[in-house]
């Protein structure tokens, strides 16, 4: 049994540089020692699972697919090797138990490589990093959307779209915009600053680059612009928690309107009808 810590693909033994006896439940000898980490070593393991969670995101969904196909064959290949030391750590029966749970995890990640690629949604997977394929008329009609694409479509560039579409608005998701502000002065304020923030200071400080008019607007929607600036960008640090329970369907409708998420529940509790969840 491994006596160290894997912690950003490296073995250590840990800050604390101490370990604990592990035993068997079913017959009480000893099967090796496991170290016992710190606060340092977790907030190690933290920063290093956030490292690669951005090197994932930056992945095609076709490369992470590949990686979880990896994962498999790897447990695959092993299979009475994990089982073996399951059985022993936990007790479970080696042929009956603990061989299933290794086949079962190997084909948890085969199934999810492949439901990856699969996603029923308007942005369509791309091989190309930094690429997204919207559907425009159905499937027949396929809009790219790259930086390039962004640039041609839009004036501004992908990594300021956000801005753009918070002051222009955007009705599909729900953004009302800054009330007086269309797409030409939306993309005309993107170009012409670093930032939104650069641009309510230059409005609050009376900037002659922008128009009298809209300044009014920009400092008038400034609670607006602020809060949107926290909700629609995409987080991809957000802590995530997995439960399980009774299903709630009245409750979630009756949340729905409010929340604009009736079209997304309505599909999500079709789905879940369709696959029998409860």
């Amino acid at each position: 049994m491994a006596t160290q810590m894997f912690i950003g693909g490296t073995w250590t033994d840990g800050m604390a540089k101490q370990t604990q006896r592990v035993t068997s439940p079913a017959t009480g000898e000893p099967l090796g020692e496991v170290p016992i980490s710190t606060a340092a070593d977790i907030d190690a393991a933290v920063k290093a699972a956030k490292k690669a969670q951005r090197e994932l995101d930056a992945m095609t969904v076709f490369e992470r697919s590949a990686l979880c196909h990896r994962v498999a064959e790897l447990l695959e290949s092993r299979v009475d090797e994990l089982a073996r030391e399951l059985a022993l750590e936990q007790g479970k029966p080696f042929a009956t138990e603990a061989r299933e749970e290794i086949h079962h995890s190997a084909g948890n990640f085969r199934l999810h490589a492949e439901e990856g690629i699969r996603l029923d949604t308007e942005v369509m997977p791309s091989e190309t990093r930094g690429k997204l394929l919207f559907t425009l008329r159905g499937v027949s009609e396929l809009g790219v959307y790259d930086e390039r694409g962004v640039l041609e479509k839009y004036g501004v560039p992908a990594a300021r779209y956000v801005e753009f579409a918070i002051l222009r608005g955007d009705p599909s998701d729900g953004l009302p915009g800054v009330r007086g502000v269309g797409e030409k002065t939306a993309r005309d304020l993107v170009q012409a600053f670093p930032s939104i923030d650069a641009m309510l200071e230059a409005a609050e400080a009376g900037a002659v680059v922008i128009k009298p008019g809209v300044r009014a607007k920009l400092l008038d929607a400034r609670a607006y612009i602020e809060d949107m600036q926290r909700l629609v960008p995409v987080h991809t640090d957000a802590p995530l928690s997995l439960w399980a329970g009774e299903r709630d369907d009245d409750g979630l409708l009756a949340d729905a309107p409010s929340l604009g998420l009736k079209g997304p529940i309505q599909r999500l509790l079709a789905a879940l009808d369709s696959t029998h969840a409860v």
